[in-house]
């Protein structure tokens, strides 16, 4: 390959018979120019075609080396879980679930206890959209057999707090669900003097939307729930909003 020294020599001896216009020296320049503006060109193609395909992210000067752009950020995967693989689930009666079903892993009745939010349409309660609703579920069909409703009375159904805490107390065991609104990575409540842990799950439609479960042995027909509260991650405690639990 030829270095510019020798292109230079060679110019100059072309230019004055071939009447080039420019000095053996601008025509490198030009060159220059040329090249500049081809790899410009090359980097903005390929940074095009990034966008239209969908990569997330281009490292200029490693075109090929394209790195994805971190997904938008999901809430940490909660102990109860959505919708498993099986056959597809169905509600016998009543509202149809709005996103996914939580299924909770606990026993009930003769099927898995789920919980799933449904819609309210009560012209007395023009704020409340939603409302949290139990059932169980028969794993080998997929139908669910909807047990307990509860549903917020009060205000707005996505005020910050606790919303339709609901007992729900059979034979020696009790029940509890309800849902919190806001970041809540924590709730405890205490059941006749012993603290339980409840576990959560955010709803698939809104994941400001928490939604929390306890059970457990009963020492009486009439267990004492008191101290429902909901913690941020830090540990913090977070506004109570209806923090009471009805009794059905």
């Amino acid at each position: 390959m030829r270095t510019e020294d020798q292109l230079r020599e060679e110019l100059r001896d072309l230019t004055p018979a071939f009447g080039l216009g420019a000095t053996a020296e601008e025509i490198v320049v030009r060159g220059h120019r040329r090249r500049a503006r081809k790899s410009a060109s090359a980097v903005a193609a390929a940074v095009a075609v990034a966008a239209v395909v969908g990569v997330g992210a281009v490292r200029l000067g490693s075109l090929g080396d394209a790195a994805e752009a971190p997904a938008p950020g999901a809430a940490p995967a909660a102990p109860g879980g959505a919708e498993e693989a099986g056959p597809a689930l169905s509600v016998t009666s009543g509202g149809q679930p709005l996103g996914e079903v939580v299924r909770t892993g606990e026993p009930l009745g003769a099927g898995e206890r789920v919980l799933y939010v449904t819609p309210v349409d009560e012209p007395q309660l023009p704020d409340i959209e939603f409302g949290l609703q139990e059932g169980v579920l028969d794993a080998a069909t997929g139908r669910i057999t909807p047990g307990t409703f509860t549903n917020e009375f009060d205000g707005r159904a996505d005020a910050p707090g606790f919303h339709a805490g609901q007992l729900v107390a059979e034979g020696s065991t009790w029940r509890l669900f309800g849902y919190y609104v806001g970041d809540a990575a924590r709730v405890s409540v205490t059941v006749d003097g012993s603290p339980v842990e409840g576990r959560t799950a955010r709803w698939s439609e809104d994941p400001s939307v928490v939604l929390w479960w306890a059970s457990g042995p009963s020492g009486g027909a009439h267990p004492e729930v008191e101290g429902l509260t909901a913690y941020a991650a830090d540990g913090e405690q977070l506004p109570a909003g209806h923090n009471e639990v009805g009794a059905g």
